[in-house]
């Protein structure tokens, strides 16, 4: 039996197809290539034992964990995560551990040896291996469990193996069993009601008393039952196999496999599968993928069409021929005819006999019927010589897209339906049918419809005037139109939306269309397959581990199983299960650092308390999401400071500038490929702490202070001696003037902004309002100005702060030399500032804006060697308040503010006037 059951799976190891694999090795980060053991922690972070020491990676860097960070060495054999997630690792010189910040090393006594191969976390305590056995340490002594050469710990069970020998304690109690050969077992892997035993030659089953050999003579390095319950084999010097539905596959390096020499295997909480090789390590993100090559029978390697006969035989069509896909075989059966040898098979369809047909490049229309193939001609020629799509309807027959026009196979002859009905387009790339049988056909001036009678642009596709690709009509009636450079169009129920390059659609050269059986949309363009989830795009191409990017035209194909097809630059994509491609787990949002001028924080506190002087900050955060790190997209929000979460971002990092005291709240959001959104987030709080001189108390305990001095002065003056009364009068009174002037000094420079050396936001609101009662009182009027400076943010992203900085002092100036002595210029926050012009006219005060406009719009400022050209938009309100109004400064500057926005939206560097409604 046992011989038998070992011939007969060996035999089964007969099929293989190429993986979609993301390496990552050092050029990547990874600390060393030969990646020894993979753990995930509680928060998504990667961990990566290697001979380098351990990698860490959060799906944007890797950092290194070594002998500098406290470990006894950079040699890595085993990694662990316990309950709290603290990371365990186990070198030749020992076992340390590593709490997020530090590594520290175990203390094992001294009769221990400290070459120590695997560890891992039990209920009891720490389970260790040396060359002597297992150890148990339980935090208070270390205990020797047995002599080992592996073990493992599934569920509550531990099994421990030594030779060939195997020992089970479970709750029952102590089993035993051997296996029946010499073999030294290196891992343990519990399957359902299977012990999995990978040895140096093979890889044995254990179930009810029965032992099996599968994949003898193979030397395994770790097993992995995944989620889908696949069973994963890595071995020392083969590769990879993968056992699915009762069939054996095998990955190598000859089949895509950037390595054969793999070490360990892992899967992480969104279902990729991690391998650690010789090489560096590898990721499989959607096992959903299976890539066909020449190994797989394919002729060639350029796939030029794809099509599903009504008998169920899916055929594919290349340079010099075809092959029939063999689903019980995941083979390709070449098709060898002489016929077929130069041509190019750019379409395949069939006709009402079941006959398959042919459509070439330069050739024309060939029909194969039994074993024979053979071109059809009209009147002896070849009519139709460059076929782009077929398209078959059972009830009419064979429709062909071709350089000269659309013609019709009715399985006796052909019809030339553009000469027949009138059509003003010669070329036609395509044609598909709707539920009614209209046809639309895909051309080089557009989308054209035929309702059986004529040829026409329908009315609301006019604004199409481009080079259409690819038409696809969805399940719910939804017309999808594929250009060539103009991206992609969706009509429904009269309403035409546009995906292309601008609005964030990866590629705006579109070459197929499909629907899955949940209804999600997939596009075929120049820079991969995009499937529509969630209102955003999953996108597979080389990154994710295609052979290539550019998908070939009209070889979008479903089949009647739902599993969807794709012509690579380099094979054959299958996606199986029906296209399913969601991932279901959202990112681990974490900060990763906090910059100001004074400090860097890596460990983040839910509160952090910052100096008047640390008022920039920098913010890089991450979410962990490793299906496909770099679609994941973010929106921040820094409460006290922004209105709302900002749109969605690609970059992990955000600056700001100029903060003003108080206390603020960072609030993030993570959304992971398939368009999945965490919920808001308050990552942590901070307080910007006011500079002395910013307090109430200060100024109110200044005043109290010289005063204190000043009557002081006076008593002692006054108590003198009478002869030098008048001399100690004199004396008094030029202190009291002094201490006057000394106050007035103190009060200007709380009412000076400190950067650019202008009147601050309180002081102007304080002469706003006194000026606001003067007018009231006098009947006068005066005029009130915002100006906010344009593109800013541009100019500190551009030159840095520093420079932004300089920049806003020497507007300031200009500023101020602009205006009367009367008016009066402050600083209203960041890049806004206000003026204030007393019995100015508002005409008036908007040509001198636009004249000062003029003049910094095209005259640079000298900033450090580099020239900076500044704008602004302003708004400008004249107020003539009457006695009786209530109007408050706040009024004014709202109604004046909705200028500005006005300005700002009519395109930057504009004066706008108004009169306020008293």
């Amino acid at each position: 039996m046992q011989k038998f059951l070992t011939f007969f799976l060996f035999l089964n190891v007969a099929f293989s197809y190429e993986l979609p694999v993301k390496l990552y090795n050092n050029s990547d980060g990874l600390p060393q290539e030969q990646v020894k053991a993979i753990v995930q922690g509680p928060d998504g972070t990667m961990y990566f034992g290697t001979l380098g020491g351990v990698g860490v990676y959060d799906g944007k860097t890797f950092k290194r964990i070594g002998l500098r960070d406290g470990l006894p060495t950079d040699e890595i054999q085993s990694l662990d995560i316990d309950s709290d997630g603290i990371l365990w690792i186990s070198t030749p010189l020992g076992i340390a551990y590593f709490n997020g910040e530090k590594a520290y090393k175990l203390n094992l006594p001294k009769d221990i040896i400290p070459d120590v191969l695997k560890i891992k976390n039990g209920k009891g305590g720490l389970l260790f291996l040396n060359k002597e056995g297992l150890y148990l340490w339980d935090k208070a002594k270390f205990n020797f469990i047995s002599e080992a050469d592996s073990f493992s710990i599934e569920g509550e069970d531990l099994i421990i193996a030594k030779d060939n020998n195997i020992k089970i304690f479970d709750e029952k109690g102590e089993k035993t069993f051997q296996i029946p050969t010499e073999a030294k077992i290196y891992v343990i892997k519990k399957r359902e009601d299977e012990l999995l035993l990978g040895t140096n030659k093979g890889l044995y089953i254990y179930k009810n008393n029965t032992i099996s050999l599968m994949l003898p003579n193979y030397s395994i390095t770790d097993i992995l039952v995944d989620s889908y319950n696949f069973l994963w084999i890595t071995t020392s010097q083969e590769g990879i196999f993968l056992y699915d539905n009762g069939l054996w596959y095998h990955y190598y390096n000859f089949e895509g496999l950037p390595f054969d020499v793999v070490y360990c295997i892992m899967e992480d909480r969104e279902k990729n599968i991690w391998f650690g090789s010789i090489s560096g390590t590898a990721k499989i993100s959607y096992r959903q993928l299976l890539i066909f090559s020449e190994i797989e029978g394919l002729k060639d390697l350029y796939v030029n069409s794809i099509y599903q006969k009504r008998d169920g035989t899916l055929w594919i069509g290349y340079r010099g021929g075809i092959s029939k896909f063999e689903p019980e075989k995941l083979n390709f059966l070449k098709i060898e005819k002489e016929e077929l040898k130069k041509v190019i098979v750019r379409a395949i369809s069939e006709d009402l006999n079941g006959n398959l047909l042919l459509g070439t490049q330069d050739d024309g229309l060939f029909i194969m019927k039994g074993k024979d193939i053979y071109p059809i001609l009209k009147d002896g020629k070849d009519v139709l010589d460059r076929v782009y799509g077929m398209h078959f309807i059972p009830e009419k027959g064979t429709f062909i897209a071709t350089k000269k026009g659309l013609y019709l196979w009715d399985g006796k002859e052909i019809q030339d339906l553009g000469k027949k009905f009138g059509i003003d387009v010669e070329v036609i790339y395509g044609v598909t049918s709707d539920k009614n049988l209209n046809l639309y056909l895909s051309t080089q001036k557009g989308v054209y419809f035929f309702d059986g009678k004529s040829f026409y642009i329908p009315q609301n596709l006019r604004s199409i005037n481009v080079e259409v690709n690819e038409i696809f009509i969805s399940k719910d009636g939804s017309l999808w139109i594929g250009t060539h450079g103009m991206g992609l169009y969706h009509f429904f129920e009269g309403t035409l939306e546009v995906f292309n390059e601008e609005n964030g659609f990866p590629n705006d050269f579109i070459w197929g269309i499909n629907e899955d059986n949940e209804g999600s949309i997939w596009v075929a363009t120049n820079k991969g397959i995009h499937k529509m989830q969630n209102g955003g795009w999953i996108t597979l191409n080389s990154k994710n581990g295609l052979p290539g990017d550019e998908i070939f035209i009209h070889t979008c194909f479903k089949d009647k199983d739902g599993n969807l097809w794709f012509g690579l630059p380099k094979g054959l994509l299958y996606i199986k299960l029906g296209g399913k491609l969601k991932n279901d787990v959202v990112p681990v949002l974490k900060v990763r650092k906090i910059q100001t001028p004074k400090r860097v924080i890596s460990k983040i506190p839910e509160k952090i308390i910052f100096s008047p002087k640390e008022r920039r900050l920098y913010i890089d955060y991450v979410g962990i999401s490793l299906q496909d790190e770099e679609e994941v997209w973010y929106q921040i929000f820094l409460k006290g400071y922004d209105d709302g979460f900002s749109q969605p971002i690609k970059e992990n990092s955000v600056n700001y500038t100029n903060l003003k005291p108080g206390k603020y709240e960072f609030w993030l959001k993570g959304r992971n490929n398939s368009g999945l959104w965490t919920g808001a987030t308050l990552m942590f709080s901070f307080e910007i702490k006011p500079y002395f001189y910013e307090k109430t108390l200060f100024k109110i305990g200044l005043i109290l202070l010289f005063s204190l001095f000043g009557l002081i002065i006076y008593y002692i003056r006054i108590n003198s001696i009478n002869k030098a009364k008048l001399k100690l009068e004199e004396m008094v009174r030029e202190r009291t003037e002094e201490l006057q002037k000394k106050m007035k000094i103190i009060e200007e420079l709380s009412n000076i902004d400190p950067l650019t050396e202008i009147y601050n936001r309180r002081y102007f609101i304080s002469r706003f309002e006194k000026n606001l009662q003067l007018s009231k009182r006098h009947g006068e009027h005066f005029c009130f100005v915002l100006i906010d400076l344009d593109n800013f943010k541009e100019i500190n992203e551009k030159y840095g702060h520093l420079v932004g900085d300089k920049a806003l002092i020497e507007f300031s100036k200009i500023l101020k030399k602009n205006f009367r002595e009367t008016d009066i210029p402050a600083r209203y926050g960041g890049d806004e500032f206000v003026l204030l012009l007393p019995k100015a006219e508002p005409e008036g005060v908007k040509n001198r804006l636009e004249a000062f406009l003029e003049e910094i719009q095209y005259q640079a400022i000298e900033i450090d060697g580099k020239s900076v050209f500044l704008s602004f938009s302003a708004g400008v309100v004249g107020v003539y308040p009457k006695p009786e109004s209530n109007i408050t400064f706040d009024d004014i500057s709202s109604f004046t503010d909705n200028f500005l926005f006005k300005a700002k939206r009519s395109g930057k560097g504009l004066v706008l006037m108004e009169n306020f409604p008293c």
